[in-house]
């Protein structure tokens, strides 16, 4: 998460101003489909999250805008305050598919955005079942040999061998499963910190959080993308630790 270097009056007038949110009407109903299995649940669409939180942030001197950023690709939604004092929380966008395709993804993150840095259920909660059970038929599924993708999408190389040895091999990524894993096990970490924070201090590592779980529930998201929301939320924790520790 980004933010000013001082968001003190900004937490105020979000607390605020959370007080008066409305619960936003999950009048629409997603199904999925999956080698498991299918399941469906409810949810708000963007109008109804938007509806929900508009007059509460205005009479808080809030406001929230939502821009694209490129290089690389992603949806920033940034909270302001009359102050000058902001935070912002980044969504990694991937582009391809047709036009429709790019703008139903594009509403999908602006709702999650908007649910994740104001603190609203915009979703009912299915405990990660459709990315639990997309991972497990992937895991499932016999795939042929490939060369390792690492984080930075480049393929695994063999190291320099040491004089009259035998190259060596980079070690391998890390599998989709364990990097959702990662993610899950950081989050329980998380909720212990930010029940021992004060609220002003836990904001960054809950925007951190909010954020791994989106990306975590994110069906379409890509090992790299699991794996650096896991490694900010583990960074952010870090940081959590380091303030509750005695001066």
């Amino acid at each position: 998460m980004n933010r000013s270097e001082q968001i003190d009056k900004l937490a105020e007038a979000l607390a605020k101003a959370q007080g008066d949110f409305k619960s936003p009407a999950k009048d629409k109903t997603a199904q999925i489909k999956s080698d498991k299995g299918s399941y469906s649940y409810k949810y708000a669409d963007l109008a109804s999250t938007f509806d929900a939180v508009r007059m509460p942030l205005a009479q808080n001197g809030l406001s929230l805008t939502q821009v694209i950023t490129n290089t690389p690709l992603q949806l920033e939604a940034v909270l302001m305050h009359a102050s000058g004092q902001w935070i912002s929380s980044l969504y990694p966008l991937q582009m391809g598919g047709r036009p429709q395709e790019f703008g139903s993804l594009l509403t999908y993150a602006r709702r999650y955005l908007i649910s994740c840095l104001l603190g609203i259920a915009a979703d009912e909660d299915d405990d990660g079942a459709g990315a639990e059970g997309s991972a497990k038929a992937k895991a499932q599924r016999p795939a042929p040999p490939a060369p390792v993708i690492a984080e930075d999408h480049q393929p695994a190389q063999h190291a320099q061998p040491p004089q009259g040895g035998k190259p060596v091999m980079q070690a391998p990524a890390m599998s989709r499963t364990d990097a959702m894993a990662a993610i899950k096990a950081h989050g329980g970490k998380a909720n212990e910190l930010i029940a021992k924070l004060p609220a002003n201090d836990a904001i960054d590592l809950s925007a951190a959080k909010s954020l791994a779980r989106t990306v975590y529930d994110n069906q379409k998201a890509t090992i790299a993308e699991l794996i650096r929301a896991g490694n900010d939320l583990k960074t952010a924790i870090e940081k959590a630790e380091a303030q509750l520790q005695p001066a």
